[in-house]
Order: C-alpha cells, then structure tokens, then sequence
C-alpha cells in the first residue's frame, strides 16, 4: 500500500484533505527495550470522530467521542526487537442525509458538524462540508513499571473561615496483575506564586487487577485563592503524584494543576459569587475555530485577551470542547467559562445515543475537572423536543 504523509495533530481538512468518511494512519514506533514488569499503553488525547486502534496488526480496542482522552494496554502486542506498528481508522461520516437530519444527529460533536457558523450554514447538507476529521490530538506511548497512572483529579475545597483548603484527590490507576501494596508520594507546589511546597505519603492497600480508583485527601494551610482577573490573583498550584514499590523504585508518575475556590449561584436571586464574593457575569458565546488542532495557545491567549478588554468576564464555550491549550490559557487569565456538552439541537432518542451521551459526558468532566476557569457546566444547548 501506498501511503500518503499527514501531520499529526491535525484536522485532515487542515492538511489539505477535503472529505468526510474513513482515514487510515499508520506510524512505525521504535522497538522498546526489555522490561519483565512494563506496562506498555499507547494515549490517544483526541480522535474526531470514530477510533478503531491495532498494534502490529492485532486489535487493540475502539472509542467514540471527538475530544475524549483513551488508552490501551498494548504489552502484549508489542515487539522488542523491530519496529512496531500502529495504525488507527479513523472515521468521521456525515449525518444522514434527510430534511430533519439535523433533529435526528447520531455524532455528538456539537457545532463542529451543526451550527449556523459551519461552512455552507446550519440547515442543509452542505453544513457538513470541510469536515473536522482527523487524529487532532497528541498521541504518545507511555511506560510504567507494574502500575500505571492514567488519571489525576483534584477537587479543591477552600474553607475561607481558616484560609485552607482541603484538597481530594482522585487517582486512577492500571496494573496487568494485582498489587499488594502501594506507595504514593505526593508533592503541591505553587505554579506561578511564591509559597511554601506540601508533601505528604500515603501507603494503599491490596488493588486488584485492572483499572481501579484511588481517593486521597490533604489539608493545605494557608491556600492561596485562584481569582476572576478583576478581583486578584489567578494562583494556581502544580500537583504530582509518584507511586513507588516496597524497593523504593519508582512504578509511574502524573503530574497536573489544580486552585483552591469556591463558585456559589444563589437559587432564589440567581446571583453568582466566586469565593465568597458577588460577581455580575458579563458574558460571551465563543467558537475559536471548528478545526480545533489550530486552536493553540497563542491563539487562545489571543481571543481570551480581546475579551477582557470588552470587559467580559465569562465566556461560554458554545457546544463543544475545546482544546487543552484554551482551558490552560483562561486559568491563567482568571476569565471564567461556562462549558457546554457538545449537544446541539436534535440527536436520536434512544437508549443506545443516551448510553453514548452518559460516558462523553463523564469523559468531560473527568477531563477538565482541574480547570478553575470552569464555573458552570451545561449539558445541552438549545434542545428541541423540550426546550422550555
């Protein structure tokens, strides 16, 4: 077979691909060196839309979802001493064709397939033309030793009466076999202010084979607040986590950032307030593009900046999920976002599409739990059948 070269990340149609329907990759990854006890897992940060995964020619598994973060576990797949190959089908169709196809979506992919600002408008098929296609995101192999770490998620507690915070910390972990015992050494550190560093050790009991979660809790003193630009600063916090076998080697590591705030809406005025504080809300839609690989952080940082100087403090990001780079940017501009599921209009109502919406729904909020920009989540836009 011939291949043509495409850049990855990127939507297709960013490389000069005009199409909508099925794509194959293929990438040769270097042989890996022996490792009796390696977990070997190949990430996949976003596939637009449908992801069927094989290493050296065997199956690995499936995701659906544009912008959800997956792995697999390819140990047994791999080779070590030639090249291994990993090829990906990725497939991003149109809706069928109909005159209330967009009533009817099967793709959750917001207005990144349906919107009045999609080329060729909302309410016919040409809405659909210059798809988003494509390996859009990272992708990486990560090596652990026994344990892996494949998910850091940090709920931040702030008590303003003591100026603490207590700080829950959600871990998922992997391991091919059961683990009798774990170490996990956890160290906070302020990212962009001085202050003091937190470490803290906690020893886990038996976990049994396959994917398991891990919840920790420590009490920061002193808590230095994450702020809206216009009340103060915009203090945010690096985490890591190690976790470590009973020899003192290390198994896996993540790292992440978190703040320290509170978001209250008042339920019989409706008036919002950010750590304690009442906040009148002057707010935005924003579409940065709908080819997200170019959405990076100068670009971000650029729009996110035009709008404080219109004075707006809230942004919605309108029906989809944006890139990593976007959700970083606004941390550290203090700009608060309203985040929307990609849901937008009609969609099949069946049990198999709302099975599909539950799990991209979790897949979300999993993933952009850390960011304080986030204040508010919302989980469809404009739904027809039910729209009072």
């Amino acid at each position: 077979m011939n291949w043509a070269t495409i850049r990855v990340p990127a939507n297709w149609y960013l490389s000069g691909y005009d199409f909508s329907g099925i794509a194959w990759y293929s990438k040769t990854i270097e042989p890996l060196p022996t490792l009796a006890d390696a977990i070997d897992i190949v990430e996949f940060e976003g596939v637009d839309y449908l992801a069927d995964v094989w290493m050296n020619g065997s199956f690995v598994g499936s995701h659906e979802g544009y912008f959800g973060r997956f792995w697999f576990d390819v140990t047994p797949k791999l080779r070590s001493r030639i090249g291994n190959r990993l090829t990906v089908k990725v497939s991003c169709p149109t809706e069928t064709p109909g005159t209330t196809w967009s009533l009817h979506k099967r793709q959750i992919k917001g207005v990144l397939n349906n919107h009045d600002t999609r080329p060729g408008g909302a309410w016919t098929m040409r809405g659909q033309e210059r798809s988003s296609g494509g390996i859009w995101q990272s992708v990486r192999m990560h090596r652990a030793r026994t344990q892996a770490l494949t998910q850091l998620t940090v709920n931040a507690h702030a008590d303003l009466a003591r100026e603490s915070a207590l700080v829950s910390i959600s871990l998922d972990t992997y391991s091919r076999y059961l683990i009798r015992a774990s170490r996990f050494h956890i160290q906070i550190s302020p990212a962009n202010f001085t202050g003091p560093i937190v470490n803290h050790v906690f020893n886990v009991a038996t976990l049994p084979a396959g994917r398991n979660k891990v919840a920790l809790h420590i009490t920061l003193p002193h808590a230095a607040l994450w702020w809206p630009t216009e009340f103060g600063a915009q203090n945010l916090y690096n985490i890591e986590v190690e976790v470590i076998d009973k020899n003192g080697q290390l198994r896996d590591r993540v790292r992440g950032r978190f703040a320290v705030r509170t978001v209250q809406r008042d339920p019989v005025t409706g008036l919002w307030s950010v750590n304690g504080q009442r906040l009148f809300l002057r707010g935005t839609n924003h579409i940065g593009t709908h080819w997200l690989a170019e959405l990076d952080r100068t670009r971000a940082r650029g729009d996110l900046t035009l709008m404080q100087h219109a004075h707006i403090n809230a942004v919605g990001v309108h029906a989809h999920v944006a890139t990593q780079a976007f959700y970083d940017v606004a941390d550290e501009l203090g700009m608060l976002l309203w985040q929307d599921f990609p849901l937008q209009w009609g969609y099949q109502d069946d049990v198999e599409f709302h099975d599909k919406a539950i799990r991209q729904s979790t897949e979300m909020v999993t993933q952009l739990f850390n960011h304080p920009a986030i204040f508010a989540w919302s989980m469809h836009n404009e739904p027809p059948w039910d729209a009072a």
